[in-house]
């Protein structure tokens, strides 16, 4: 994993290319980053938390995806 994917996954979200939706939605639930979240919930169990949409689970893989680390989005 390059410093840059790990960047990425370590960031606090408001430092992240994301939109103020899932900006929102990792406030909502708690997430200090995506590393977090990610090794907490597939992409199923995301499309049923409250806040989080089809429009971010496109956003989540291809930001996940452009970093070279989409496998770490599981189904």
């Amino acid at each position: 994993m390059t410093y840059q994917s790990r960047n990425i996954l370590e960031s606090v979200s408001i430092d992240l290319p994301l939109s103020e939706e899932f900006k929102a939605f990792m406030e909502l639930w708690g997430f200090e980053n995506l590393n977090v979240m990610l090794s907490q919930f597939d992409a199923g169990q995301l499309l049923k938390k409250q806040g989080f949409s089809c429009h971010c689970l496109v956003e989540l893989y291809t930001l996940l995806e452009s970093n070279g680390v989409a496998f770490l989005l599981k189904e």
